[in-house]
């Protein structure tokens, strides 16, 4: 098992699965992704946030 330390320093990419269950308006998972994803690229000093290259 890899330590957190060794995971970050192999990959710089991470991938978030989201279920969309739009027809059936429920898209909690999918906001809440989005929300932490836009956060993050907030707090790293990313100026302009676009939705669409998510």
């Amino acid at each position: 098992r890899h330590h957190q330390s060794e995971i970050n320093a192999e990959f710089d990419t991470v991938i978030f699965p989201i279920t969309q269950m739009s027809p059936l308006n429920i898209r909690q998972d999918e906001r809440t992704t989005l929300r932490g994803v836009l956060d993050s690229i907030e707090k790293n000093g990313r100026q302009k946030v676009n939705e669409n290259e998510l």
